[in-house]
């Protein structure tokens, strides 16, 4: 079963990030317009934004498998129409579109897959099968840019492609042969009431409350560097573009590395307030401690432990979320913390990069993005000491 749940999530993860990146450098080599990148990077978060709160309504009312099933079966079409579709000028916003729409359904994906684990699985196993995912989920962002850059010396773009539609050929599959037993959910609600009885859970529940606001503030404060790392490293540092491969896939080890110690050593051992905010206040201090640094080796390794902790809180609120949420509405309840989290998103991209384009000092961001963690790591200290 394990196998099953790691292969499928791996071809999922996998295809999508490499349709991150392909289609992008697709719209740029076809048009050599940043706008028309900038739309296409737009049109990927959007659908988090907007359809993560139905998802887990549609997900607690249906059949979770098949409807993950009809997500990568979708995925898997709207690759192959890309891969047939002529890189012409006149078929860009059309290119645009299917990326949007393969976003949309990944955006499908994960609040369902995350609310069909415990299912599948007994609660002493969802630390380890939680850390696992979240590894494969640091892996394939290795992964995705290595394929494409070592793959574009010998093949073109279209030939890459067909590894995305294999990704989601091995994601259907294997899911397809995964048992599950579906309960019909008795409750009849619609979407607006699916939503506030969500709403009305997490606000009960002060700790998730207290823990999904802070994810808003390690995303906002995280996001702030992460989307700029390849300015800062290329631009400051000098380095080009296969250099700057090699710190992020440092980074993404130490990512994978911090899940699976997470999932073995730290949750079900500790409490899940002690490690959430312990690691928020290490992040934020380090986050701090770029401003000394002058040397990318020095970057790439505070980044990579930063990385690290951001899984210890990944896999303990993940698993968290999932044993003390009741099952009838658990996709509900990761729908609504997840656009939480997502929220801090775009206004720190938007943010950041005006401070950079301003000013061209990373220092500026760096002081922003840790004194915002470190300020809101010990107002959540008062408000989560007392709980377990």
């Amino acid at each position: 079963m394990n196998d099953k749940i790691n292969f499928s999530f791996l071809g999922t993860s996998l295809g999508y990030s490499i349709s991150l990146l392909l289609i992008p450098m697709l719209i740029l080599k076809t048009t050599g317009s940043p706008l028309l990148v900038s739309l296409s990077y737009a049109l990927d978060v959007i659908p988090y934004l907007l359809f993560t709160p139905f998802i887990g309504w549609l997900g607690d009312k249906y059949n979770k498998k098949k409807i993950i099933l009809f997500g990568e079966l979708s995925c898997l079409i709207l690759s192959f129409l890309i891969f047939i579709l002529p890189y012409q000028p006149e078929f860009i916003y059309l290119l645009i579109l299917l990326g949007a729409m393969i976003s949309t359904f990944s955006a499908l994906h994960h609040p369902i897959f995350q609310s069909i684990l415990p299912e599948l699985y007994a609660p002493d196993k969802l630390p380890t099968v939680n850390a696992n995912i979240a590894s494969i989920s640091s892996m394939t962002g290795i992964l995705a840019p290595l394929v494409i850059a070592g793959a574009l010396s010998f093949v073109s773009e279209r030939e890459i492609l067909m590894v995305m539609i294999f990704c989601y050929l091995l994601s259907f599959f294997t899911f397809l042969s995964v048992k599950h037993h579906y309960q019909p959910n008795t409750q009849h609600q619609n979407i607006i009431e699916g939503m506030k009885e969500s709403w009305a859970f997490v606000r009960q529940e002060s700790q998730l409350k207290y823990f999904s606001y802070l994810f808003f503030f390690a995303n906002f404060g995280l996001k702030m560097i992460f989307v700029n790392l390849i300015w800062i490293y290329s631009t400051r540092f000098h380095l080009d573009n296969s250099e700057v491969a090699y710190h992020f896939i440092v980074i993404g080890i130490m990512s994978i590395i911090g899940a699976k110690i997470a999932g073995k050593y730290l949750v079900n051992k500790y409490k899940n307030t002690t490690i959430i905010l312990a690691s928020f206040f290490g992040i934020s201090v380090l986050t701090l401690s770029l401003m000394c640094y002058s040397h990318p080796l020095l970057l790439t390794i505070t980044w990579g432990i930063v990385s690290m902790l951001s899984m210890f809180i990944v896999v303990t609120y993940f698993t968290y979320r999932q044993k003390i949420t009741p099952q009838p509405i658990l996709g509900k309840v990761i729908s609504i913390t997840r656009l939480i989290s997502y929220l801090a998103i775009p206004p720190a991209s938007i943010l950041s990069g005006y401070l950079l384009k301003s000013y061209s000092n990373e220092l500026i961001i760096y002081a922003l993005a840790g004194l915002s963690m470190l300020i809101t790591s010990i107002f959540f200290y008062f408000k989560l000491r007392k709980m377990p």
